[in-house]
């Protein structure tokens, strides 16, 4: 009886030590594509005001005690050398040349204000997203009427290379990319350019605007595996009463290495894609590649069926689409353990396994 016993406790340990866990040791990963930009090109700053490209956008900071206006309609994204309205910044598609030919009037005096310095803690203000201008869909099928610039071949000529390096790993599974890589660009090589010309001024009725200017380019472009290592989410009910309901920071985890020595999580100069498509079929498409709060869309439907009865549903904690994240390069040769593809990027996590 004892050792059949003994014989029992002995399957139920080994069972959890290789079979219970083995669920844990798979990470559900993506293929994602990393534009890093050059660390030493993203601040302006004169003795009025300082811009900054960092997590995903371009902030500015007052460093005077007057308020300062910047004329949204005399400033201008320039993305690959191709001017837009600042203003609306989310139409990128190759041949975005059209954005700087089309006459498209802007409210009169539209300006984004930045009050005054009184803290040394003061944050500074978002004045436009960049990542935008890179979502959607791409091929490398040029148009009958010419749309490539030369960018846009850098581009794919840089892809077809990460992706052919990714491929060199254990996993030769066709289009299945468990390997990273990276390539490293001059300004005068890269395949992303950027720049923002801001008119300022400390009255928004002078005419008598400062004119600026802040250029960068992508210095790395990375290919790798990574998942978003999710926090706990709260309850409904979590929402309630009085007390700090802090939730953490998700991760999202690169399987490659830091382009940089020194990488500032709270101020990234990464900007991560979720890869979607066939590159061999010539096709691919980039989207967001942050981590989802799970439900978000039972929430969202929620609040639709409210304000469509005519009923508040102010609740912005509930109805956030993305957690707050930092962005971590575990490098190349971080042991992941076994990887599995994920559908999705909100399921691509390790949370899910547990």
């Amino acid at each position: 009886m004892k050792k059949i016993l003994l014989l029992a406790i002995c399957c139920l340990f080994f069972g959890q030590a290789f079979g219970g866990k083995k669920s844990k040791e798979e990470t559900k990963y993506r293929n994602a594509l990393i534009f890093m930009y050059s660390n030493a090109n993203s601040v302006y700053e004169d003795d009025n005001i300082k811009l900054e490209i960092y997590n995903e956008a371009l902030w500015a900071s007052n460093k005077t005690t007057k308020t300062i206006f910047i004329a949204v309609d005399q400033s201008f994204l320039i993305h690959n050398g191709s001017a837009r309205p600042l203003w609306d910044n989310s139409k990128k598609k190759q041949g975005d040349e059209e954005a700087s030919k089309k006459a498209v009037a802007t409210e009169e005096n539209l300006t984004i204000t930045i009050a005054p310095k009184i803290s040394e803690n003061q944050s500074p203000t978002c004045i436009c997203d960049v990542s935008t201008a890179l979502y959607g869909e791409y091929s490398t099928t040029e148009t009958p009427s010419g749309k490539f610039t030369e960018y846009d071949k850098r581009l794919f000529t840089a892809i077809e290379t990460l992706t052919t390096e990714a491929k060199r790993s254990e996993d030769k599974k066709k289009n299945v990319f468990t390997g990273s890589s990276a390539l490293h660009f001059t300004e005068d090589e890269s395949v992303l350019n950027l720049g923002f010309s801001i008119a300022y001024a400390f009255n928004k009725k002078t005419e008598n605007w400062n004119n600026i200017q802040l250029t960068t380019w992508i210095s790395d472009l990375i290919f790798a595996p990574i998942y978003n290592e999710l926090p706990r989410s709260m309850d409904l009910d979590e929402y309630k009463g009085f007390g700090i309901k802090q939730v953490p920071y998700a991760v999202t985890h690169v399987k490659a290495d830091a382009p940089y020595k020194e990488i500032d999580k709270e101020k990234s100069l990464a900007i991560i894609f979720d890869w979607v498509g066939n590159f061999d079929k010539g096709s691919f498409k980039l989207q967001n590649a942050r981590a989802e709060i799970p439900g978000l869309k039972k929430y969202q439907l929620l609040g639709t069926l409210m304000n469509t009865m005519g009923k508040s549903s102010k609740t912005p904690t509930i109805f956030d689409m993305y957690y707050k994240r930092i962005i971590q390069f575990d490098g190349s040769d971080a042991n992941w353990g076994k990887l599995k593809y994920a559908n999705k990027m909100s399921s691509a996590s390790k949370e899910d396994d547990k």
